[in-house]
């Protein structure tokens, strides 16, 4: 009878060693940078004074490569050339899922300061190109800049945004601040209408664009240091305030392809997206398009906290 009886359990737990584990959530290990070299300045953006922030996408190898680097909002004047240069030189710890390295897909900042340039920053500047779907689009490059009157930045520093369109001749017109007759924002756009373009192109002729500018300008005083992130399920949820839509990539749409891009996203303090991470990648230039659309989202937020969630795109075709 105890021969039996050992039997048979040790059968019963042999059952439950064998059940798959399928609904079991895989574990995620983000990238870890380990190796960054400086970025260079061009000497025209360093004469200019230009300081920003380029904004680009990233695929992190399986043995920790930068590769795929792409910029999704740059700066000009040689500094999206010079932050793709640096970022593929980087290294990570790879990404992992269920502790094996995987490929991951991820926004990067590319920070340009200079001593004593000022307290004006471009912090995102986002262009998009009129013309029919399938066909190449090329985006507006800055080739002339001009700064905000550093005394229109006020104590405590400030925002401006603003819309605009750049012509087939590189000329930046129908500037609207979206906050019009605030000091701040009248300043920038008066900067920005001495700007100067590199067309933007839609199957290789010249082509109108559209542009969203957002400067911050940041006074010379130590900044505060960052409040804490909270998972967004312990907190109020954010409130999206902008929601910039996607560009369906040309090889998507040839080949037919749907899908949805969800993100772990990083939302900070002021109601940017910092940070996303593509959960798992589509392919065909959606998981690029995807991210360099959210990443201008902006939200409204309960309390001044960053918030870690969750973002998708879905692209579908219209029947």
């Amino acid at each position: 009878m105890k021969t039996l009886l050992c039997l048979l359990s040790c059968a019963w737990f042999a059952g439950l060693a064998q059940v798959p584990a399928a609904d079991k959530p895989p574990t995620y290990v983000d990238p870890v940078l380990i190796y960054k070299p400086k970025t260079d300045y061009t000497p025209e953006a360093e004469a200019a004074k230009l300081q920003g922030t380029v904004y680009l996408y990233v695929e992190v190898s399986p043995e920790g490569k930068a590769e795929n680097v792409q910029v999704m909002h740059g700066l000009g004047l040689g500094l999206d050339e010079k932050a793709v240069e640096s970022v593929r030189q980087w290294r990570f710890k790879p990404g992992t899922k269920d502790g094996q390295p995987e490929r991951v897909a991820q926004s990067v900042e590319v920070q340009f300061r200079l001593e004593d340039a000022g307290p004006w920053r471009v912090r995102q500047a986002a262009y998009s190109v009129a013309g029919n779907l399938g066909e190449v689009h090329v985006k507006p490059v800055l080739t002339q800049y001009s700064s905000p009157d550093p005394k229109a930045c006020p104590a405590d520093g400030g925002t401006a945004i603003m819309d605009l369109a750049i012509g087939e001749n590189g000329l930046p017109r129908g500037i609207k601040p979206q906050n019009p007759g605030d000091p701040v924002s009248e300043a920038a756009a008066q900067a920005v209408g001495s700007w100067r373009f590199q067309p933007g192109s839609t199957g290789g002729k010249p082509a109108r664009a559209s542009a969203l500018i957002q400067f911050e300008c940041v006074p010379s005083a130590p900044a505060a240091a960052p409040p804490d992130t909270q998972e967004g399920t312990h907190i109020k949820p954010a409130v999206a305030v902008f929601k910039a839509p996607p560009r369906y990539p040309e090889e998507a749409w040839l080949a037919a392809r749907e899908a949805t891009v969800k993100f772990d996203a990083l939302i900070d303090s002021t109601g940017h997206v910092a940070s996303l991470r593509v959960k798992k990648m589509a392919g065909l230039g959606l998981d690029e398009q995807a991210m360099e659309a959210v990443i201008q989202w902006r939200y409204k937020l309960a309390a001044p906290v960053a918030i870690k969630t969750d973002l998708e795109v879905s692209f579908r075709l219209k029947p």
